[in-house]
């Protein structure tokens, strides 16, 4: 996986605040929506090595799918960007083996202080004093899952160590309300990036157990 170019989007999370109706944000295209973070929105566009459009082929290469609850989370900051490394529990198992109850998630993204970095463009002219600033580091304005939310996720297994990584890097995940409904974590002037969020926008805003019902139809 290649990364492109990050650029920083103002969207903070008090902006935010003002379109939050009942714990999601209603978009044009009523995709129903849910902030994961209060910090600005950094983009990170990137060339994945295999990318996928439809919930068949997704299941089909995963080597976990499953409901999960995360738990505790790391964060580690290089000089330009977020690795988040996720401990959650399975709280149910669509694939995968029976025994495993606990992994750990990694992603690319996370809160980043950009007073600590020196690589990337930041808020000031000249020799203005920065002040620090976080924000979130996402690939392709997609957040990473966050401590004490529940999500649908479909996994691979990183062949050098015990770590599992997202399906698709940001497409084999999808957040569940406290409702039982799923929700998207992307923005919507994200969303439309062609088939890379299918899952959000053909289930954001349904009930789990469709979703629960097409994986058990793929299988």
């Amino acid at each position: 996986m290649k990364l492109i170019n990050k650029k920083i989007i103002l969207l903070s999370g008090i902006s935010l605040s003002t379109l939050i109706f009942c714990g999601y944000v209603l978009f044009d295209r009523k995709i129903p929506y849910s902030a994961e973070t209060n910090y600005p929105i950094m983009y990170s566009s990137a060339s994945f090595a295999k990318t996928y459009d439809n919930l068949e082929g997704m299941y089909k290469e995963a080597v976990i799918v499953a409901e999960v609850n995360v738990q505790e989370q790391r964060v580690k900051q290089d000089d330009s960007s977020a690795q988040t490394h996720s401990d959650v529990i399975i709280t149910k198992l669509y694939k995968g083996e029976k025994n495993i109850k606990e992994l750990t998630i990694a992603e690319i993204g996370g809160p980043l202080d950009l007073s600590k970095t020196s690589q990337l463009d930041k808020p000031g002219k000249g020799k203005e004093p920065y002040q620090g600033r976080i924000v979130e580091d996402t690939l392709e304005g997609s957040p990473t899952i966050k401590k004490g939310n529940k999500y649908i996720v479909f996994l691979r297994k990183n062949i050098d160590s015990n770590l599992y990584t997202i399906l698709g890097s940001v497409q084999g995940k999808i957040k569940i309300e406290s409702n039982e409904k799923l929700v998207s974590t992307v923005q919507s002037e994200y969303i439309e990036n062609g088939n890379l969020f299918f899952l959000q926008k053909k289930y954001a805003g349904k009930d789990k157990v469709k979703l629960e019902e097409d994986i058990n139809n793929v299988k």
